[in-house]
């Protein structure tokens, strides 16, 4: 069996979900924790990998276990007293082993927020991206319509178009995305990207094109 958490992270302190040398990440963390806990070496799988610096506010992750704890409730409360105050588990449930937390995600979200005050905030600096000059929302509403809709972006690493359809280099179709701009007060905007399908490629540039 295994067990399905819902994740949350601030992520400045980390290089990222993936374990890799150089610095702490989340996936790092969360097996620390689990293997403490559950008395065995694990293995945690992500819905997706954020690179250095993202923050998550619900990854979901998947974890095979020899044993199920009992007490569900007490499991995540141990998890929460081992891992940094930055990582915390919000959920947690028991799947088959069938659930692949990749494979079985139905969207994803990934949201940018653009700082456009003259001066820099120390509250939103780990949060925003500071833009200290007017930006043109409908000039970008526009520009944002352009990727709505069922498409791929940037179709040209290792993939083809064949009879209209992109593929990539194993043959598979390569669906798109969905993204709305949305507007906020206080000299904020977000834009906020949905992929509906997983494969939506460098969201991070899409906004800085934008």
């Amino acid at each position: 069996m295994q067990l399905r958490l819902v994740v949350e992270y601030e992520g400045t302190a980390y290089q990222g979900w993936q374990i890799q040398p150089g610095g702490p990440t989340i996936q790092e963390v969360l097996e620390r924790a689990l293997a403490t806990v559950l008395r065995e070496t694990v293995r945690v799988r992500g819905a997706g990998r954020t690179d250095a610096g993202v923050h998550a506010c619900g990854q979901v992750a998947a974890v095979r276990v020899a044993r199920v704890p009992d007490d569900l409730v007490r499991l995540q409360r141990s998890l929460n007293a081992l891992t940094p105050d930055d990582v915390a588990v919000r959920e947690i449930a028991v799947v088959d082993d069938a659930f692949d937390p990749r494979r079985h995600a139905r969207s994803r979200v990934y949201e940018y927020r653009l700082l456009t005050a003259a001066a820099p905030s120390p509250f939103w600096r780990r949060y925003a991206w500071h833009v200290p000059r007017p930006l043109d929302p409908d000039a970008m509403d526009e520009a944002a319509g352009l990727l709505l809709g069922e498409q791929c972006v940037f179709a040209q690493y290792n993939t083809a178009e064949i009879d209209g359809v992109v593929k990539d280099a194993q043959g598979g179709v390569l669906p798109g995305a969905t993204v709305t701009a949305v507007h906020l007060a206080s000299g904020q905007r977000v834009v906020r990207i949905t992929d509906e399908v997983g494969r939506f490629f460098l969201p991070a540039l899409q906004v800085g094109v934008l």
